[in-house]
C-alpha cells in the first residue's frame, strides 16, 4: 500500500512538473515548465529511482513467495513435518518480508511529502488526491509493526544466517553462537542471480573501478554492509562469556548498530535488485539504456548519503565523491525527457491520477504546451 501510494502521488507529481509553467526561461514571455528546471528534477526523480528499486524487490519478494506456496501445494514441501531447510527459508521470507516493508513505508512518508510540496498548492487541495495518500500513509510505518522494531528482525536474521544449526537458538544462545562464527563469514548469499554475480565477479577480475559501472557499483554498497556487519560482531563479542544480565546489557547498547547493518542490508538488496532488472534487458535497447541511468541515480543518492561513511574508511577519496555528486545532476538532467515515460510505466489507472489540477483548465487555463 505505502508504494503505491509512491507511484501514484509521484506519477501525479511528474505530469503535473510536464505540465505547470513558472517563471520566464531565456525566451521573453515564455514561462519554463516545472520538469525544466534542475532542483525540481532532483526531488522528483532521486525518490523515483528508488521507488522503482523497492518496487522491484517487492516483486521479487513475492515471486519468492509464491514459490514457496507452490512448493506446499504440490506437497514438494511438508505443511505438517516442515524440514530445517523449509523453516530456514520461513525465517528468512520473514526477514525480507520485514526489510522491504519498513524501507517502502519510510521511503512512501519521505516522498509523499516531497510530491506533495512539489505541487505548490494545488498540491495541498485535497481533490488533488496527494493530501489524502500522503495522510493515510503515515501510519504504514506503524502498521503490522514499528518499523524500528521490524528492521531489527533483518539485522537478527544476519547473525542467524552464519550458521544453519543457529536457527532455532535463543536470542541470548544465537548471540553467543553468533559471534563464534561471524569472523570467517560475513553473510549469507541468498537469492543471487548468478547474472548479477557475474557482473561481480567481472569488476573484481578486471580491478574496475568506475563509479558507473554496475558491479562496482553492488561491490561498493556490499562492502559497506559487509564492514558494519563485521563491526556488530566484534562489538557484541564480549557477551560470549558473559552471564544473562550483563549480555544483554551489551545487546542493548549495539541497536543503533544493529539497525545499521539492517539499513545497510536492505541497500545491498535494492542494489542487486536494480542490477538483476537491467541484466533482463534487451543489451543495446532504449529501455536497458534508460534504466542504466535511473540504477545510476539510485547508486549515487545511495553513496552520498553514506559519503561519510565511505571517507572515514578511507574506501573513497573526497574527488570521487565530488563526482558522485556532480553525476547525480548530470543523470537527472539526462532523465527529464524521460520522466513521465518512467512514471507512467507504473501503470497507474487513470481514474486515479485523473484529478482536476491535471485537467484542462486546472494548469494554466488550459495552457498545456510542452
Amino acid at each position: 500500500a505505502g508504494l503505491a501510494a509512491t507511484r501514484t502521488a509521484s506519477d501525479i507529481a511528474i505530469r503535473y512538473a510536464n505540465r505547470r509553467r513558472q517563471f520566464e526561461g531565456g525566451e521573453k514571455g515564455v514561462e519554463k515548465r516545472l520538469i525544466d528546471y534542475r532542483q525540481h528534477r532532483r526531488r522528483l526523480l532521486i525518490p523515483l529511482a528508488r521507488t522503482y528499486a523497492l518496487t522491484l524487490l517487492q516483486n521479487r519478494i513475492l515471486e519468492r513467495y509464491d514459490d514457496m506456496l507452490n512448493k506446499q501445494a504440490s506437497g514438494q514441501w511438508s505443511v505438517t513435518d516442515p524440514t530445517e531447510e523449509q523453516l530456514f527459508a520461513s525465517r528468512e521470507m520473514e526477514s525480507l518480508a520485514a526489510a522491504v516493508k519498513a524501507a517502502s513505508t519510510e521511503h512512501a512518508n519521505k516522498t509523499l511529502q516531497e510530491m506533495r510540496e512539489a505541487c505548490g498548492g494545488a498540491g495541498y487541495m485535497s481533490e488533488n488526491l496527494l493530501t489524502t495518500l500522503r495522510a493515510d500513509a503515515d501510519i504504514y510505518s506503524t502498521f503490522e509493526g514499528d518499523n524500528t522494531v521490524l528492521i531489527q528482525m533483518v539485522g537478527k536474521h544476519l547473525l542467524t544466517a552464519f550458521g544453519r544449526d543457529m536457527q532455532d537458538l535463543s536470542p541470548w544462545d544465537m548471540v553467543k553462537y553468533g559471534v563464534e562464527t561471524a569472523a570467517d563469514t560475513v553473510r549469507r548469499r541468498t537469492g543471487i542471480r548468478s547474472g548479477v554475480q557475474s557482473v561481480i565477479d567481472l569488476v573484481s577480475n578486471r580491478d574496475e573501478d568506475s563509479l558507473f559501472d554496475a558491479g562496482y557499483q553492488v561491490k561498493l554498497i556490499e562492502d559497506r554492509e559487509q564492514a558494519v556487519l563485521r563491526s556488530l560482531v566484534r562489538r557484541i563479542a564480549p557477551a560470549r562469556k558473559a552471564d544473562r544480565a550483563e549480555a544483554a546489557e551489551i545487546v542493548d547498547k549495539t541497536q543503533d548498530h544493529l539497525i545499521a547493518v539492517s539499513w545497510a542490508h536492505v541497500d545491498s538488496l535494492l542494489m542487486r535488485t536494480m542490477v538483476e532488472a537491467e541484466l533482463e534487458l534487451p543489451e543495446g535497447s532504449a529501455a536497458r539504456q534508460v534504466f542504466e541511468q535511473v540504477r545510476s541515480l539510485f547508486f549515487f543518492d545511495l553513496l552520498i548519503k553514506h559519503a561519510g561513511w565511505y571517507q572515514e574508511h578511507n574506501m573513497l577519496p573526497s574527488g570521487r565523491v565530488k563526482a558522485a555528486r556532480a553525476a547525480i545532476n548530470d543523470l537527472v538532467d539526462s532523465l527529464g525527457p524521460w520522466s513521465q515515460v518512467l512514471s507512467e510505466a507504473f501503470a497507474t489507472p487513470k481514474s486515479v491520477w485523473n484529478v482536476p489540477m491535471l485537467n484542462d483548465g486546472g494548469v494554466d487555463g488550459g495552457d498545456n504546451k510542452a
